[in-house]
């Protein structure tokens, strides 16, 4: 079903958010989709990611370091 949306709605990729995970990001579907979390420390030491897509479209994360 995620694929056949996809494909109705000409996209390559949907990027979600505020799932924890505890390397703060998870791909599902052969990375078309990205779960990404960016609280550090929400659950149990769980990593925070942040997202940066560049103009060519490559998705790259960045971990959030928890300020102290």
């Amino acid at each position: 079903v995620f694929l056949q949306f996809l494909e109705k709605h000409k996209l390559n990729m949907v990027i979600r958010a505020h799932e924890a995970f505890l390397e703060g990001y998870k791909y599902f579907f052969d990375y078309k989709l990205l779960s990404i979390f960016s609280s550090p420390n929400y659950i149990m030491g769980s990593k925070a990611r942040i997202a940066r897509i560049s103009r060519e479209g490559k998705v790259s994360l960045t971990e959030v370091k928890h300020a102290h």
